[in-house]
C-alpha cells in the first residue's frame, strides 16, 4: 500500500513538472510576442527628434478646427479725437497708470472703450494699488466697458486676481472687461528670456478662468522682438501667432471673444547687427528701438537715403537708412504679414482683428 501511495505521488509530481514546462513555455511565447508588438508600435509612434513644444503644437493642430466668425471685424484703436471717425469700435489708450497713480487723457473720443495702460518698460504694478485704481476711475467715470492693455498684465504679478479683484469691489455693477495677453504658444517652453519685460509667463493666472470673466481677449501677436532687443530681428512671427491663437483656444478662449492685436508699426535700431533667431536676439533692461508709427515711417520710407536690405519669410522687411554717417536700421511689415495675420484670425473664429499703430 506504501509503494502504490508512493508511485502516485511520483506520478503526481511528474504531471506537474510536465504541467509548468508548459506553462512556461506559453508564457515565453506570450512574452515574446508582446515585446516584439509593443517595440513595434513604439517605433513607429514615437519620434524622439521632436521636441515636448513641438508635439504640443501638433496636438493643437488636431483639436483645434478652423471656423469663421461670420462676424468677424476690424476695432479701431485710436490716439486722439483727430483720429476719431463715425465707424464702431472705437478704443483708446486713456488711463495712464504711472508711478501707482493714474493720468487721464483730457483728449477723448467719448464713444471710444477707454483703455488702462502703462510704459512698456514700467516698473512692476503692485496688484491690489492697480485693483484700486481701475475701481476708482471706473466709479467716478461711469465706467460700462474698459479695456486693460497688454502692458499691464505684463507688469502685475497675476492678472487674473487684477480681474477678479475689480469685479469683487464693482459688484454688483456689471462692467464689461477687456483683457490684453501677450504672445504664449505652450506650456512646454522656457519664457526665461523675457524675463525683464513681462511677469505673466510665470504667473499662474488660468486662461479659462480669465475667458469666463472677461468680455474680450485681446491677443498681442507681435513681441518675437521686443523693444529691448539688443539686435535688430523680426517683431512678428506668423507661425508663433497662429499657434498662440491655438494655444489660448485649447486652454480655454472662446474663440468668437479673441481679437487679433497686429503690429503695423516699426522698429528703428542705431547701428546694431541682425539676429533672426530670438536665441541669439538676448533681451535689454531699457528700451532699445524707436517705435516707428505709420505717418513717420512713410517719411523714412521716402527718404532718398533708405534702401531695403533684404525681404524676410515673414512679410517683413529690413531696411537701412543713412543720412550723414548716421546709420539707422528699420524693420517693418509689408502688406503681405497684414493680410495673412488677418485671414490666419479669421479662419480660426475669432472675433477680429486690431492695427496697432502707434
Amino acid at each position: 500500500m506504501v509503494k502504490s501511495a508512493l508511485t502516485k505521488i511520483i506520478i503526481f509530481l511528474i504531471l506537474s513538472l510536465i504541467a509548468l514546462g508548459c506553462l512556461n513555455y506559453y508564457l515565453y511565447k506570450v512574452r515574446l510576442v508582446e515585446n516584439v508588438k509593443y517595440t513595434d508600435v513604439t517605433s513607429n509612434i514615437t519620434n524622439n527628434e521632436i521636441t515636448k513644444t513641438q508635439a504640443e503644437s501638433l496636438s493643437f493642430d488636431e483639436l483645434i478646427r478652423k471656423n469663421e466668425n461670420p462676424n468677424f471685424k476690424e476695432s479701431i484703436l485710436i490716439n486722439s479725437s483727430t483720429e476719431s471717425s463715425q465707424v464702431k469700435n472705437l478704443l483708446q489708450p486713456i488711463y495712464k497708470i504711472d508711478n501707482n497713480s493714474i493720468v487721464k487723457s483730457t483728449d477723448i473720443v467719448t464713444s471710444a472703450i477707454p483703455l488702462f495702460y502703462t510704459d512698456s518698460n514700467s516698473p512692476n504694478l503692485e496688484d491690489q494699488k492697480i485693483i484700486d485704481l481701475i475701481v476708482t476711475a471706473v466709479q467716478q467715470d461711469n465706467l460700462y466697458e474698459i479695456d486693460i492693455d497688454v502692458t499691464i498684465t505684463n507688469k502685475v504679478e497675476n492678472i487674473e486676481s487684477i480681474i477678479k479683484g475689480v469685479i469683487t469691489l464693482l459688484s454688483p455693477i456689471d462692467l464689461k472687461i477687456n483683457l490684453g495677453l501677450p504672445l504664449k504658444w505652450s506650456d512646454n517652453f522656457d519664457y526665461g528670456y523675457l524675463d525683464s519685460v513681462s511677469r505673466f509667463y510665470k504667473s499662474n493666472a488660468s486662461i479659462e478662468v480669465l475667458n469666463n470673466l472677461c468680455n474680450l481677449i485681446r491677443v498681442h501677436g507681435y513681441g518675437y522682438t521686443t523693444i529691448n532687443s539688443a539686435n535688430t530681428g523680426p517683431i512678428t512671427n506668423p507661425e508663433i501667432t497662429t499657434d498662440s491663437i491655438k494655444y489660448y483656444i485649447y486652454k480655454g478662449v472662446n474663440s468668437t471673444k479673441i481679437d487679433l492685436v497686429i503690429n503695423n508699426t516699426g522698429y528703428m535700431w542705431g547701428n546694431r547687427s541682425y539676429a533672426d533667431n530670438y536665441l541669439y536676439n538676448y533681451v535689454l533692461d531699457n528700451q532699445q528701438v524707436v517705435i516707428v508709427n505709420n505717418k513717420d515711417l512713410n517719411n523714412y520710407l521716402s527718404q532718398p537715403g533708405f534702401s531695403i536690405l533684404k525681404n524676410f519669410d515673414n512679410g517683413e522687411n529690413l531696411g537701412v537708412l543713412e543720412n550723414n554717417g548716421n546709420i539707422k536700421y528699420i524693420i517693418y511689415p509689408r502688406l503681405t504679414q497684414l493680410s495673412t495675420l488677418v485671414d490666419m484670425a479669421k479662419s480660426y473664429g475669432s472675433n477680429g482683428f486690431i492695427y496697432k499703430n502707434f
